[in-house]
């Protein structure tokens, strides 16, 4: 079943100082966000930047968010990514990114009131599909090929927060260091959690 996210946060209400552009029918999505913003807390100082635009839905219990995921790379950090967001100190970020490392990588950050941030291999491709599962208290983190006919990377797996906390589920893009960044994000699907969290 397509996908439809009907909430912004940093969205619409703010469009002119985000550039928001949001075309598509909800099964494909394409907008835009400016320079410095992000979704992260600093584990060295706890400094907090929560302004990306993030477009969401409010879901409960068992679910997962699969997309194909192509950003505008300009800047380290420029991405599109998957979130999930419990409240401002628990949530959980999937994304493709354009790291520090000088390429692009499927990162993950799992925030509990710091940010835990891991880079993954890099990724010589211009898209990539991310999966953002939910079953109980588990969480998973997974990527994928989308030119090659491969099954599931895990990323990430871990514990986080109640199985009856709503979380707000649904697309982000970011620009921490650059001007700005715009992602297109396809294939998007929220439906059932994998029986198997690890394999996706």
């Amino acid at each position: 079943m397509a996908s439809r996210f009907s909430h912004w946060m940093n969205g619409d209400d703010a469009s002119d100082e985000i550039g928001l552009q949001l075309q598509g029918d909800g099964a494909t999505e394409s907008f835009s966000t400016t320079g410095a913003t992000d979704f992260f807390v600093d584990p060295a100082d706890g400094r907090t930047v929560a302004n990306g635009a993030f477009h969401y839905r409010e879901v409960s219990g068992d679910v997962s968010l699969t997309a194909a995921v192509t950003p505008s790379f300009s800047a380290t950090y420029d991405a599109g990514a998957l979130l999930a967001w419990i409240d401002d100190t628990h949530w959980a970020k999937l994304a493709f990114e354009f790291t520090d490392m000088g390429f692009p990588a499927v990162v993950s950050v799992v925030t509990r009131e710091y940010s835990d941030d891991a880079n993954g291999q890099r990724i010589d491709e211009p898209s990539v599909r991310l999966r953002l599962s939910r079953r109980g208290s588990l969480w998973a983190l997974h990527w994928q090929p989308v030119t090659q006919d491969r099954p599931w990377y895990m990323l990430r797996y871990f514990r986080m927060g109640a199985p009856t906390d709503a979380v707000r589920l649904g697309l982000l893009v970011q620009s921490p260091t650059g001007t700005g960044c715009r992602a297109t994000f396809t294939d998007i699907v929220v439906g059932d959690a994998p029986e198997d969290m690890r394999a996706g």
